[in-house]
């Protein structure tokens, strides 16, 4: 993937494609650490521990673990409704 340098204010500035943000799990205020390799390569490198995205499997199964928590009550007759 071929990206590029463009100017931001006086500084110059490297966006990230959304993919990529996606996999290294970041979000806008991320803290990065930039190192340049010996061969001149610059390797970034997320600061904190960081969580890739989840899957969309794996977020419907999360909402599935907290349905199963949620205790179910009996119906409530229609002559009751007034009560409530």
């Amino acid at each position: 993937m071929d990206l590029q340098i463009n100017r931001w204010g006086n500084s110059l500035a490297l966006r990230l494609p959304a993919q990529v943000v996606r996999q290294m799990g970041l979000r806008e205020g991320s803290q990065l650490s930039a190192e340049l390799t010996a061969e001149g390569e610059l390797k970034l490198t997320p600061q904190a521990p960081h969580r890739p995205a989840a899957t969309r499997e794996q977020l419907l199964e999360q909402i599935a673990q907290l349905h199963r928590q949620v205790p179910i009550s009996p119906p409530v007759p229609r002559e009751e409704w007034s009560r409530y």
